[in-house]
């Protein structure tokens, strides 16, 4: 009964590989691929990429956020961009990561501050600032770091196969899984989901991990 349509290279996608998806509150459909970033109307694409768009340092698009306050936070494999007031803009304030691979970009709903995580480790932007968040047994560089939050407001972090949960400011930690995390997804009702390789999937609450 559902009708399907097919957007490719044909129809105006930069490039056909589509990594990151998020819906705008104007009701625009962003999408991020290897070439370039592109808003869909519903009827047609607008390109937006290194040669038009000085602000993005990459093409490669990893990650995609907007904010309560309207922004758009873009991730690249080399830095952070955002766009406010119908502007791309240079992430002046993003400079601690500079040219990082950013894999997640997410805001936390309670205080409204932003998390990325980057192949450089965990950044926190608060006051229009970001800084570091110290993870411990962590170490860098990696590109298996991700972030999740739950309904009550709280972070969810992994680095390679380890999970962390936000509590006072820092990343503490939870859980070692067999492997890599590959995915992370918190349900209505507060369980963390770990979505790994060869070893499948994994449910964690309160600090163990359960094969499921």
């Amino acid at each position: 009964e559902y009708v399907i349509a097919k957007w490719d290279v044909e129809e105006g996608l930069p490039q056909h590989t589509v990594k990151a998806i998020l819906q705008t509150r104007d009701g625009y459909l962003w999408l991020g691929t290897y070439n370039g970033l592109a808003r869909f109307d519903g009827l047609q694409f607008t390109t937006f990429n290194s040669a038009n768009t000085p602000a993005l340092r990459s093409e490669d698009i990893t990650s995609l956020c907007e904010d309560t306050a309207g922004r758009l936070w873009v991730g690249t494999d080399h830095g952070l961009c955002k766009r406010e007031h119908g502007q791309f803009v240079t992430c002046v304030e993003a400079e601690a990561f500079r040219g990082a691979h950013v894999t997640k970009i997410l805001e936390l709903p309670d205080d409204g501050s932003l998390f990325v995580a980057t192949d450089q480790g965990i950044f926190r932007r608060q006051e229009g600032a970001f800084q570091k968040i110290p993870v411990p047994k962590a170490s860098w560089p990696t590109r298996h770091s991700l972030l999740a939050v739950d309904p009550a407001g709280g972070l969810w972090a992994s680095h390679r196969s380890d999970l962390y949960a936000l509590k006072d400011g820092q990343l503490v930690w939870q859980a070692k899984l067999p492997e890599e995390i590959q995915s992370l997804f918190v349900d209505g009702a507060g369980t963390l989901w770990c979505g790994l390789g060869e070893a499948g999937l994994f449910k964690a609450r309160q600090g163990s991990a359960e094969d499921f």
